[in-house]
């Protein structure tokens, strides 16, 4: 097969000097560059970088995004999919064009691309979690609607303006041997080899696949992969799954293309070796042909001294740039590749084995006696809906017996779920993550039973028909909305309130739907029965970050906030400025962790005689350890509202639901509730039937474990030579300046800070790259470990957090998780090994800059 006969695309010496001028004047016809570094690390005479990041938009894409809008007609709408670049050329293509374009990419889309995109007219809509479904979702529409669906690298023209780079590069490098090209899909690779055939030229070429994604070339030679999970690259611009009736198998199989595939650290070594050596910024996918080169993948392949690799794209988010520079190499012979003076392998530290195995330890009690709490909801669930069943026959309701038989059928498995986790509870090899998580599917397989076929409107008697699902909403004295509340919603207020061991004699807790709808609930209640204009608002000077975005924005109420946590000084100012609402938080959740006496400063308060005051206290990160409610005698003009979100440490670390709180004197429970259903805050059954029940002593152990737990992690970091780098911040541990305050709390939560000592690292591309490191090394080791927001989880968990005042840095922020001492240590060990090798390869890097003469070409 010739390049002139693949369907749809005659290529031929006429087709691409087409090609060329209707591109001239839209794209740029990019620079080549000679690359001494490279010639010396191939040994080749002649080795030339196509500088193709250099094109608009930032990637070759606008080559064949411009073609194919060209001979789309404009009354048309065009529908494309990508992971990033092609979108961005169709984007930009077609502002110049005029053609309506909607364009779909799926949910892991890089962030800087993302953004990019925002500044064009393009519709853009998220579909799926690869290119795959994003193509077939946008296939789909186009087909639906009468528009034009165009490939990201299967569409003939694409194919041929992405021709139009290697047709450069014939032109540019006379001589040119071989050309190497990164490649996912097979539009670059296909076009390349189409144009060394058209021009009748003997060149090579040899197409760079990610190693996480190889179908093209599993394709290319008869077989198929099934799609590949998605997996976070370097290069996630080459995820592509390429099945065996792509357009562009065929003619990279009857041209000859080569295929060779580089992996993860190959990528990050050509991102690097790029910008140390070239002063180029590349995205991982844009280096893959030098990823190749330096991984010695084209020694043994490549047949001329006189070659060229096409450097495709530099969208390329500073993030990632800051994860290749300090991934963790392994390969001797790249180091000296990347610029990496004095830096061996040997140095970097590695641990001695796996720090702590969970698995061999057996569980915490605290885990297993919520399984053992989870298996009993459970079977309750399963004899609630026998209890129906019954219920229907004995009053001759009319239900057919296919619905009676798919509830049996789900009791049934929702039963042997129940027997598991018991079993599984008693057995002590059992490691706790897998605990949680056969409790998670036994407690949403429960609320998918609780949930069958439930009426959020059911009727409260009836004849014949069935219409409720619950035998409780029969001859109900209530009304049956589910806004209104629910008996399981009521059965949730009652377990909160004993597990926070307030006084349900005189206190009132409201469950809502989210922490914010627990704040919201209160701001509704102070704005109608507290606040008049003027009046001042006092806030410690802390308060979580959304809470403070709703007070700002109130108008006629002066905001004060405080700059102190002493409780001295609280008083003074409150006495100074009389505030009718002070709003605190005893343990603040940014970089210092700071706490705040607040059951002291109450007492205080109350016993100075004050002017009638509303106290609102956010309970979120010390969840048990407080009640302010004993602090303040009855005959007090101070009135005490908590709040907290139970979507952190209330719920286990199980994470099934959202989920908020109001507790209050109950004298306040009616206008609240009557407010939370007006405002439709209310927590609804559905999310009520997934929360885990349990003693209130499971709460109180289970935290006062992870807070030794994260004073046994920050005692291990702090005297290990990561302390050169990192401190680690926890008011349960004796170098915190609130850490009398914390002693004399049950406990301190389990959250910890790691701030960076020289404060340039504290920034997020910094912290990332440490996240990246540590994420290595406990897939390494066999640690559990997760990156992401939030806290409360019996894993550990860790993320880059972003401080409440815009000019402060960001921060490390560590949810230790439901570990032992022991575990803590070997996690602390973990963080000290990352932490080091990110820090020696910032100060080699900074001092490489420093003491490195520029590079001399000959």
């Amino acid at each position: 097969m010739s390049a002139s006969t693949w369907p749809g695309a005659p290529l031929d010496a006429a087709a691409l000097a087409a090609a060329r001028g209707a591109l001239r004047r839209r794209v740029v016809e990019t620079p080549v560059r000679r690359s001494f570094f490279l010639e010396r690390a191939l040994r080749r005479r002649r080795v030339w970088l196509k500088l193709e990041q250099q094109q608009q938009t930032g990637s070759f894409k606008l080559r064949g995004a411009f073609l194919a809008l060209l001979a789309t007609p404009r009354e048309l709408t065009v529908f494309t999919a990508s992971a990033g670049n092609h979108a961005l050329a169709m984007a930009h293509a077609a502002a110049a064009t005029g053609h309506r374009l909607v364009i779909y990419g799926p949910h892991t889309m890089s962030s800087v691309k993302r953004e990019r995109l925002a500044i064009y007219p393009a519709a853009f809509r998220a579909a799926g979690t690869t290119l795959m479904e994003a193509c077939q979702e946008a296939e789909a529409h186009a087909r639906r609607s009468g528009g034009v669906f165009i490939s990201p690298y299967e569409h003939p023209t694409v194919v041929l303006g992405q021709a139009t780079v290697t047709s450069e590069v014939l032109e540019q490098i006379p001589q040119v041997s071989a050309v190497v090209v990164p490649t996912g899909g097979g539009g670059l690779a296909a076009g390349a080899a189409m144009a060394v055939a058209a021009e009748g030229r003997r060149v090579q070429v040899i197409a760079c696949q990610a190693a996480r994604a190889p179908s093209l070339s599993a394709a290319v030679n008869g077989a198929e992969l099934p799609p590949a999970i998605h997996r976070p690259s370097l290069a996630d611009g080459l995820l592509v799954h390429v099945d065996r009736g792509a357009a562009t198998v065929e003619p990279c199989r009857h041209l000859g293309v080569h295929f060779v595939h580089v992996d993860e650290e190959e990528i990050a070594a050509g991102m690097v070796s790029l910008l140390h050596h070239e002063s180029l910024a590349v995205e991982g996918a844009g280096a893959a042909a030098v990823a190749a080169a330096l991984g010695g993948h084209l020694d043994a392949l490549v047949e001329g001294d006189e070659i060229a690799l096409l450097v495709t794209g530099g969208n390329v988010a500073s993030a990632r740039v800051a994860e290749a520079l300090t991934w963790p190499f392994r390969r001797p012979k790249l180091l000296p590749l990347l610029g990496l003076v004095g830096r061996d392998v040997e140095d970097e530290p590695v641990l001695g084995g796996p720090p702590a195995a969970p698995a061999r330890q057996g569980h915490p009690s605290a885990i297993a006696s919520l399984a053992r709490g989870v298996a009993d909801h459970a079977t309750a669930a399963t004899a609630a809906a026998r209890a129906l069943e019954a219920y229907c026959v004995g009053e001759q309701l009319e239900v057919f017996p296919e619905e009676h038989a798919a509830r049996r059928g789900l009791a049934d498995l929702v039963s042997g779920l129940a027997e598991a986790l018991r079993s599984r509870a008693a057995d002590a090899r059992t490691p706790p993550h897998a605990l949680e998580g056969l409790s998670r599917t036994a407690l949403q397989s429960a609320a998918a039973l609780a949930e069958y076929g439930r009426w959020q409107s059911p009727s409260y008697a009836q004849s014949v028909a069935a219409t409720f699902a619950r035998l409780a909403s029969q001859g109900s004295g209530s009304v049956n909305y589910t806004r209104y509340g629910s008996p399981e919603v009521a059965e949730v207020e009652d377990h909160l309130l004993d597990v926070l061991g307030f006084d349900p004699q005189h206190v009132g807790l409201l469950a809502t739907s989210s922490g914010m709808a627990a704040y919201a609930l209160i701001e509704a209640y102070l704005l109608r029965a507290a606040l008049r204009p003027g009046d001042a608002v006092l806030l410690s000077p802390y308060i979580y970050f959304e809470a403070q975005e709703q007070l700002t924005s109130l108008p006629g109420v002066t905001l004060i906030q405080s700059d102190t946590y002493d409780v001295d000084d609280l008083l003074a100012l409150t006495a100074e400025r009389s505030p009718r609402v002070i709003f605190l938080d005893p343990l603040a959740n940014d970089a210092g962790l700071r706490m705040i006496d607040v059951e002291g400063f109450l007492r205080r308060l109350s016993a100075a005689s004050p002017k009638p005051c509303w106290v609102v206290v956010d309970g979120t990160m010390l969840s048990g350890a407080l009640d302010p409610f004993v602090a303040v005698p009855p005959e007090s003009p101070l009135t005490v509202l908590y709040w907290e979100s139970g979507s952190k440490y209330l719920q286990l670390g199980l994470d099934l639901t959202l989920l908020g709180l109001v507790a209050a004197p109950r004298r306040l429970s009616p206008s609240l509730g009557r407010l939370r259903r007006n405002t439709g805050a209310a927590l609804y059954p559905s999310a009520a039937a997934v929360l885990p029940r349990y003693p209130r002593e499971v709460l109180a152990s289970r935290m006062a474990r992870m807070t030794r737990a994260a004073a046994a992690f920050c005692e291990a970091l702090a005297g290990s030579d990561a302390r050169r780098w990192v401190k680690p911040i926890f008011p349960g541990h004796a170098s915190h300046p609130d850490h009398a305050l914390a002693a004399s709390k049950p406990h301190a939560g389990g959250v910890v800070v790691l701030r960076f000592e020289p404060p340039g690292m504290n920034n997020r591309d910094a912290l990332h790259a440490l996240l990246e490191r540590v994420l290595h090394l406990a897939r390494e080791h066999r640690v559990p470990l997760a990156h992401g927001v939030s806290f409360g989880f019996s894993t550990p968990r860790v993320c880059a957090a972003a401080a409440m005042a815009e000019s402060a840095p960001a921060f490390l922020r560590l949810s230790v998780g439901d570990l032992s001492e022991e575990q803590a240590r070997g996690l602390a060990e973990l963080f000290r090994c990352a932490i080091t090798g990110v820090g020696r390869t910032w100060e080699r890097l900074r001092s490489a800059d420093r003491e490195s003469p520029p590079e001399s070409h000959p």
